[in-house]
């Protein structure tokens, strides 16, 4: 699984014929499917890139035997950055992207929550929002984690294969950038830096399959210590900088110390690269 909680960002509310259905669970849908929107949802649906996730979620008050209440039921990304007008919809909802199914919660063990842990009375109408709206008092990382455990063992099967497959548009996804950089505003009328989630999973991806989930400045081993496949990616060049183009060679996997001096200033004012602190530990 290369996705992982803080890489769930959006929440979007879904409903089939005025609650009295399931959406999206039409004939046990495949892996991949077209999210509807209306167009007045297209602005926030465009928003979303590849490898960015959506919560959607579903309140159903009209189905015999179901208790009614608000369902978690879908994480998905899309699989690309289109929005296709549908003109043989017969709804208002005739614009689409394609979606691929990171987990799907099973109508036989239903995923729901109380208002006080996550609360979707802000996040309505369709649109695509901000998980943080979902609790006020919360910091969004815990938002995400309580998310992602809720679909604990509901999660689609190598994932990661049928993302790279669909979408299509390169023969080897560790040969390949991803836009980076761009100034996007937060809730909150906060800005950050935009970081891409599949480029860094990519690199930790290659590095497992390659045995070689190392720090490249000190070596340190999670897994050997740990017993845990956990590592940190680094910026080559520093995020703040500005959008760029990033691939994995852009990238390096350290532990959490070593991450921590290469952010931390130097005597001249500039930053320890990958080789010199690598080689400043060497000298030690």
């Amino acid at each position: 699984m290369i996705f992982k909680a803080e890489d769930i960002i959006w929440v979007k509310n879904v409903k089939r014929d005025k609650g009295s259905a399931w959406a999206y669970y039409e004939e046990d849908r495949d892996n991949v499917f077209y999210l509807n929107f209306s167009k007045t949802q297209v602005k926030g649906a465009s928003l979303v890139r590849p490898g960015e996730v959506i919560l959607l979620f579903q309140k159903v008050d009209k189905i015999s035997g179901v208790e009614r209440k608000t369902y978690l039921t879908h994480l998905v990304t899309p699989l690309d950055e289109e929005i296709r007008f549908n003109s043989k919809i017969e709804h208002d909802f005739k614009w689409e992207r394609k979606v691929a199914i990171i987990a799907r919660a099973s109508l036989d063990n239903k995923i729901y929550s109380t208002p006080s842990n996550l609360n979707f009375y802000k996040p309505n109408r369709g649109k695509v929002c901000s998980v943080a709206l979902l609790n006020d008092s919360k910091p969004i990382n815990q938002i995400q984690n309580e998310i992602w455990s809720l679909f604990k063992d509901q999660f689609v099967d190598n994932v990661e294969n049928l993302f790279y497959q669909e979408s299509n548009t390169f023969e080897s996804p560790y040969d390949s950038s991803f836009s980076e950089g761009r100034l996007i505003k937060e809730i909150k009328e906060h800005y950050r830096r935009e970081r891409s989630p599949v480029v860094i999973n990519l690199a930790k991806k290659r590095a497992k399959e390659n045995g070689n989930l190392k720090c490249e400045c000190c070596g340190f081993d999670f897994y050997k210590s740990y017993k845990e496949e956990f590592i940190e990616c680094h910026h080559k060049s520093h995020i703040s900088e500005g959008e760029r183009e990033t691939s994995i060679d852009d990238l390096a996997l350290v532990c959490s110390n070593c991450h921590r001096m290469l952010h931390r200033r130097i005597n001249n004012g500039d930053y320890h690269s990958v080789e010199s602190l690598r080689n400043l530990i060497c000298l030690e």
